[in-house]
């Protein structure tokens, strides 16, 4: 995202945490095939690359520091193990 490109990702663990689905790029379900190429095809779609484009690249700039990022991914982990 930081590099301005639009995120096509499955929507596991905290997805909708680093990006938001139709803003950014798309989260798809897990193992829905038509979904995952319908959202290639919606980046792929010039207004739409560009308009996710730039907000991914400005999510990516308003988001955490480095200590912050490494705290979130670790009560993700621990979420995760049910800590």
């Amino acid at each position: 995202m930081s590099c301005g490109i639009p995120v096509v990702m499955t929507d596991v663990g905290c997805a909708g945490e680093a990006m938001r689905d139709g803003h950014e790029g798309r989260v798809v379900p897990i193992g829905d095939q038509a979904a995952l190429v319908q959202a290639m095809k919606d980046a792929a779609d010039p207004f739409r690359h560009q308009l996710w484009s730039v907000a991914a690249k400005l999510r990516a700039a308003g988001l955490e520091t480095p200590a912050q990022s490494a705290d979130r991914l670790t009560d993700f982990w621990k979420k995760c193990l049910g800590l």
